[in-house]
């Protein structure tokens, strides 16, 4: 791109001036601006140009033009016509070329480059660069190579950005007999031609050199020792003021320096001046000075392409959450195409716009870039965030190009909170009705943990909390968590009270684990009104509104109707609408093992009559989603007139007795199933257990009591067992441990196990039967795997007492085989029974105590 020199205020003669021309100057100031009467050449101008001072960046810039002797004079490739002129006019020879310098500034007087240096307002250290371009503006000679060696560099390194000056550079190679190239040179190029008569004889140059077409220079110029060398202006330093004098005849480098302005008070031509002799420069007068071509002038590299980022006040700072800042972004030189600049301000900074446009129009314009801190919640005390910023366009000297990154320094506005929990409840309180209106209140810690805190709350028994466990990490302790609290909705008749939350906290950060929290007291509102004694169920749907209102829901259901009488210490009756005969009561809401009666099977915790309409009439299907009853909390439980089935459970498939008197009458427990004891009903040693003029039927157990399962007192009278099966032993009937237990005019016919006790099977048991009739059951019903005994009664322990009792035409196996009694617990004192196979007969013997065995007995 083009460069800006801005000559003198002055029309400089062709040829040579004089220090009174310069001396007639008035008003001698430089700077990057410049206007002509019209339109200069790319580099150089005769012309009169006006300025007003010198910018930071300026640099005192002379132009030589050596040619051959055999040179006619020609025009540049800026227009310029060039004359000849013997350099001995100059005082230079062949010995000594530090008069190259004095020759260039005793014609301009040297206290003209005082005043000009001392117009430099730039910051402390600024070096006025100087810069010496040597060219060939000249035709070479027909059949003549022509060699570059051009220097680039301004400062710190490479080129039009400050590079280190005197660093060798590219090469370019005019062919032979061709024209010289229209060498472009740029701010900071060096340019030296070489004419040579024989390439051969340049020592240290390789063989690409003598095909004419040179890929390198440093060989040609920098690296040789060749007298072809004095074809150029051998040049072995620029001196830095105070430097000392180069070796004599040392390779010629083609160079710059840079005078420290705020260290110099006056500027002379000797600090100028090109130092150094060349002994092997024996063609040097061969050389002329040709023109010095508009004398001095100066160029600003500040018109090179670039981007400028200048913050405001000399740095850019910010707080978190307060105080902005700003910088702005300008480029150097005007470019061929938009140059968009992308900003990144990562993740602690934002900026009011990621992307800024420069156009070939407003390329000069700064923009302002507002640059605010990321407001965040971590502690991190005073620190930095960074800016970088992408350059794209499709202008070559602007696409990719590397800006510096924008440092930021970030005031934090965070700072630590002692450990701390704060529960905030909504409006200021906590308040819920049973049934109704639920309330939130939220959890957050004030400080960040160094482990995750948990914190389990517990509303029971008035409250249900949603969720019961928090947990907060190092990540988003400080945002708060909300609880959902609803009343419990029970059927206590309460009035107006208060439900406690409390709180548990535990971590492996020893400032929060076993942190107290405050418990919250909600406010309940009740909905419940007196329990009556006898509660009437009026719809077969398993739902639970909270209610007895038979308005709500579909009405009052018996699940409704149980949790009510649970929730009444005194003693309640439950009864079923006539409109409710024949239609199954299906329980529906499938249970999570609660032993409150809110899903699952129906628990009863206090004393509660259930009183159906008859077998055929109230029928209680569990569906399999559970067990139907489940007596706990020793309560009695009276079970009359309804019909339980599709119950399943571990233990109980159709009714669990945990704790607690059982009382079954005018009952039918048919097609339950446990996976364990009991598939009809099953009673634990706490309870007792009661069964009159019922039938226990088609029930099954995974082990023992297909019908009945107990390890308890019970008495079972006038009662049907019948159909039922087990694994292990007692198809109808299992007894454990059972004392002073009794089975009265009962009958337990058709039941199986596939091993022990098809009817009745004791283990360590004391029991009585009295008028009961055992048939048809069978042992070992599988005939296969471990064999089995006692088709109508086995026992492996305990006390069996039979009276006016008949077991015959029970079976072992899956035949025929006869099996009535196999043990050696049956009293001795048993009267009055018949027994129908006499070689199994349980010690009994036909005639003694009334007894008659066998079939031939009498």
């Amino acid at each position: 791109m083009e460069e800006d020199y801005h000559p003198a205020a002055v029309d400089f003669p062709m040829g040579v001036f004089t220090p009174e021309e310069i001396h007639a100057l008035e008003n001698v100031q430089f700077n990057s601006d410049f206007s002509t009467k019209t339109p200069p050449s790319p580099l150089f101008s005769q012309r009169t140009a006006s300025a007003d001072g010198i910018h930071e960046a300026d640099v005192l810039t002379f132009v030589l033009d050596f040619k051959e002797s055999s040179q006619g004079n020609t025009s540049d490739i800026f227009g310029n016509v060039t004359s000849d002129f013997d350099i001995t006019d100059y005082g230079f020879n062949i010995s000594d070329f530090d008069m190259v310098a004095q020759a260039i500034l005793a014609e301009v007087d040297e206290d003209y480059f005082t005043e000009l240096i001392g117009t430099v307002a730039g910051p402390v250290g600024q070096d006025l660069a100087i810069d010496f371009i040597i060219g060939d503006i000249g035709v070479a000679p027909v059949g003549i190579t022509e060699y570059y060696y051009v220097q680039i560099g301004t400062g710190t390194s490479g080129p039009h950005s400050g590079g280190t000056l005197g660093v060798a550079g590219g090469s370019v190679v005019r062919s032979n007999g061709g024209n010289g190239p229209n060498f472009g040179i740029q701010t900071g190029d060096v340019v030296a031609s070489v004419f040579t008569d024989a390439i051969q004889g340049l020592g240290g140059v390789g063989t690409q050199l003598s095909s004419g077409n040179l890929q390198s220079t440093t060989f040609a110029v920098s690296g040789t020792l060749s007298h072809e060398i004095g074809h150029t202006l051998s040049l072995s330093h620029i001196n830095k003021a105070g430097s000392t004098q180069p070796t004599n005849g040392v390779s010629p480098i083609m160079g710059t320096g840079a005078i420290d302005l705020p260290n110099q008070d006056r500027v002379t031509d000797r600090e100028f001046s090109l130092s150094g002799v060349d002994a092997q420069n024996g063609n040097a007068q061969r050389m002329h000075i040709q023109q010095l071509v508009d004398a001095v002038g100066l160029h600003d590299f500040d018109t090179d392409p670039g981007v400028t980022i200048v913050e405001t006040d000399g740095s850019t700072d910010v707080t978190e959450g307060g105080v902005t800042d700003t910088y702005s972004i300008v480029l150097n030189a005007q470019p061929t195409s938009d140059v968009v600049i992308t900003i990144d301000p990562g993740t602690q900074l934002t900026v009011d716009s990621t992307t800024i446009t420069f156009t070939t129009e407003n390329w000069d314009e700064a923009q302002v870039v507002t640059v605010t801190a990321v407001d965040d919640v971590v502690i991190e005390g005073l620190h930095n965030g960074t800016i970088t910023h992408t350059v794209a366009s499709a202008d070559p000297d602007y696409d990719q190009f590397v800006v510096p990154d924008l440092m930021v320094t970030i005031t934090d506005n965070d700072f630590v909170m002692p450990p701390g929990i704060t529960v905030t409840e909504s409006a200021g309180n906590t308040a819920v009705t049973e049934g109704g209106a639920t309330d939130t209140y939220t959890i957050a810690l004030n400080s960040q943990p160094t482990s995750d805190v948990t914190v389990t709350l517990n509303g029971a028994p008035q409250l249900n909390l949603n969720p019961v466990t928090l947990t907060f990490t190092d990540m988003n302790w400080n945002m708060a968590q909300e609880v959902t609290v609803t009343a419990f909705n029970d059927y206590l008749v309460e009035g107006a009270h208060n439900g406690t939350i409390t709180h548990t906290v535990t971590s492996a950060d020893n400032n929060y684990n076993n942190f107290v929290v405050p418990d919250i007291t909600v406010a309940i509102t009740d909905d419940d009104i007196a329990i009556p004694a006898t509660i009437m169920v009026t719809t077969a749907t398993d739902e639970n509104d909270g209610t007895l209102n038979p308005n709500a829901g579909s009405g009052v259901s018996l699940r409704e109707a149980i949790l009510a009488a649970n929730s009444n210490p005194n003693a309640n009756t439950i009864t079923f609408a006539a409109g409710l005969n024949g239609t199954p009561i299906v329980l529906s809401l499938a249970g999570n093992n609660d032993n409150v009666g809110l899903t699952g099977d129906l628990d009863i915790t206090e004393d509660i009559t259930i009183t159906g309409n008859g077998i055929n009439q109230t029928i209680i299907d569990a569906d399999g989603i559970d067990r139907v009853f489940h007596l706990v909390n020793g309560a009695t439980f009276n079970l009359d007139g309804v019909t339980v089935t599709g119950g399943s459970a571990n233990n109980g498939g159709g009714i669990a007795v945990d704790s607690g008197d059982m009382i079954i009458t005018g009952t039918q427990i048919q097609n339950n199933a446990a996976s364990g004891t009991g598939g009809g009903v099953y009673l634990i040693f706490n309870g007792t257990l009661s069964i009159t003029e019922s039938t226990i039927a088609n029930n099954s157990a995974g082990t023992t009591g297909g019908g009945v399962y107990t390890f308890g007192t019970f008495n079972i009278d006038r009662t049907t067992i019948h159909g039922n099966t087990s694994i292990i032993a007692g198809g109808g009937f299992y007894s454990f441990g059972s004392s002073a237990s009794t089975i009265s005019q009962s009958t337990i016919s058709n039941n199986s196990s596939t091993r022990d006790g098809g009817g009745f099977y004791s283990q360590g048991s004391t029991i009585s039967i009295l008028n009961s009739t055992l048939t048809g059951n069978r042992a070992d019903s599988d005939a296969g795997g471990a064999s089995g005994t006692g088709g109508g009664i086995g026992t492996f322990s305990g006390s069996i007492t039979l009276n006016n009792t008949i077991v015959g035409g029970n079976f072992v196996g899956s035949g025929t085989t006869s099996d009535d009694i196999t043990s050696q617990h049956i009293q001795g004192t048993s009267s009055f029974n018949l027994i129908g196979d006499s070689g199994s007969a349980g010690g009994l013997m036909d005639g003694i105590n009334g007894n008659i065995v066998g079939v031939n007995g009498e």
